[in-house]
């Protein structure tokens, strides 16, 4: 071979290369093995060459197979120049014990054997225990969670025993304010401390008639039994409101009615339970000039009862006095409609100044309400009607509606009149209105953009139908968009 012609110092030379190329893969080691197994390739050696080739061989001896190192350690070059143990580099050290680490490994893998076997013993002596424990450890979970939900419900329990105590206590300081004021509000109270007073003078009257006729001796008891009575109905009449104030209340508590037609007033202040009503028209009654001229009334005297009013809706109620003031019974809210007429309209139905307008509302039993806007400099505005708000029962706003609506006839027949009008209808009762139907009794129209926003957005809804659907439709109209 080609190898095998080298000078001795080239060979050692050619070795220490092949094996780090080898090493490093730019060389297949099965080439390098077939040189070193080649007994000529140790030929003609000497000995310092020989020995220092073998060195080599040892130190890349890791780069071979299990098999060839086994023939590499009696190849030619090994048998020749092989080190003794003495001269044994560090890498002959570390390849034999490598070697009779491999010699034992039948006695590693029965060592082997005997642990996994002791263990799986052990597992299965044990494996009763180890799911007795997985059972105490899930029934403590359970009971954990159990405490847990315990101890939560507890907490609730108590937080919600707090709160009802902190409202206990807290209704506890109204409790005799509010017994003052159901007493107040119950008549059969008042009439209670009627009779007890009516039962003071009867015996007072007695006590004196008979200290003064003598006709007969009282036994010394009677009185103060009598008294007793006496004192015990005035404390049933007396509870929950001032004594003094009671007293004052039986001088005259009955209401008398002062109105024999209903009377139209604004509501100008409404607090929950009662408010103030400002009369449209004057009252002749010396009680009037208390209050600012306003007439009390109270949410019991409302139809219905306890419904809530608000600031500047027109009422209509009868006069009534009960020894405190003037008040208002049988209060009922006038449902609003709102109508815009052109000028020309306007002044044909009203007169030019407006001079027909009470004679309308007294004739209709509505009351009207006409608005025009202005420029702030005082000049009119550029929109081309005038706003009418009808307050009043839903037939008589019907009816005025009617009689302010235009009339349109058809093919000549004055019988078959139909009736349009433009209503002005605030953006936030739009939702309020089922237009579908309304559309079963006329015909409907809803502009597509706001008319005026001052003082609140609207938006103008015509109706044109003939008379009787016309009146249908403003019936359910108010029924549907007027509280």
């Amino acid at each position: 071979m080609a190898v095998a012609s080298l000078r001795p110092e080239e060979r050692a030379s050619w070795l220490s290369t092949a094996c780090r190329v080898a090493s490093e893969g730019a060389v297949k080691v099965s080439q390098l093995y077939n040189v070193l197994a080649s007994e000529k390739f140790a030929d003609g050696l000497n000995e310092k060459v020989g020995k220092r080739m073998h060195r080599t061989m040892l130190k890349y001896l890791h780069i071979f197979s299990d098999k060839q190192q086994r023939y590499l350690k009696q190849c030619g070059l090994a048998r020749d120049f092989g080190l003794n143990d003495k001269e044994a580099p560090k890498e002959v050290a570390d390849v034999k014990p490598a070697r009779r680490k491999s010699q034992s490994d039948e006695d590693a893998a029965v060592r082997m054997e005997e642990m996994m076997a002791r263990c799986r013993n052990f597992v299965r002596e044990k494996a009763q225990t180890y799911e007795e424990r997985m059972r105490e450890a899930e029934e403590q979970e359970r009971e954990a969670r159990r405490q847990e939900l315990l101890r939560r419900q507890r907490e609730e329990r108590e937080r919600l025993a707090r709160e009802w105590a902190e409202i206990a206590d807290w209704h506890r300081q109204l409790e005799g304010w509010e017994r003052s004021q159901l007493a107040i509000e119950d008549l059969r109270e008042q009439e209670r401390a009627r009779e007890a007073q009516e039962v003071r003078e009867a015996l007072e009257g007695n006590k004196s008639r008979s200290r003064s006729k003598r006709k007969r001796p009282l036994e010394e008891d009677q009185w103060p039994e009598e008294e007793q009575i006496l004192e015990e109905e005035l404390r049933r009449a007396q509870h929950g409101h001032d004594l003094n104030r009671c007293f004052a209340a039986m001088g005259d508590f009955r209401r008398s009615r002062l109105s024999g037609a209903p009377i139209v007033g604004r509501v100008v202040e409404w607090k929950k339970t009662h408010g103030w009503i400002e009369p449209d028209c004057p009252i002749d009654h010396p009680e009037i000039v208390k209050h600012q001229g306003h007439i009390f009334v109270h949410g019991e005297d409302l139809v219905p009862k306890w419904r809530n009013l608000v600031a500047g809706a027109m009422v209509e109620f009868f006069l009534y006095y009960d020894g405190q003031g003037l008040g208002a019974e049988e209060c009922t809210a006038r449902k609003v409609l709102r109508v815009t007429l052109s000028w020309k309209q306007a002044q044909a139905m009203f007169g030019e100044t407006g001079e027909r307008l009470a004679d309308f509302e007294q004739k209709s039993q509505v009351t009207i309400r006409a608005y025009q806007w202005c420029q702030p400099d005082g000049s009119s505005s550029d929109l081309p009607f005038l706003l009418f708000e009808i307050w009043g029962r839903p037939q008589a706003v019907v009816d005025a509606i009617g009689a302010l609506a235009t009339r349109r006839e058809e093919d000549g027949n004055g019988a078959e009149d139909t009736l349009c009008v433009n209503l002005l209808l605030p953006e936030s009762r739009m939702w309020k209105v089922d237009l579908m139907q309304l559309q079963h009794y006329c015909s409907l129209e809803v502009s597509s953009s706001i008319t005026i926003t001052d003082p609140m957005p609207c938006r103008t809804l015509t109706i044109q139908a003939p008379l009787p659907n016309f009146r249908s439709s403003l019936h359910a109209l108010i029924m549907q968009a007027c509280d």
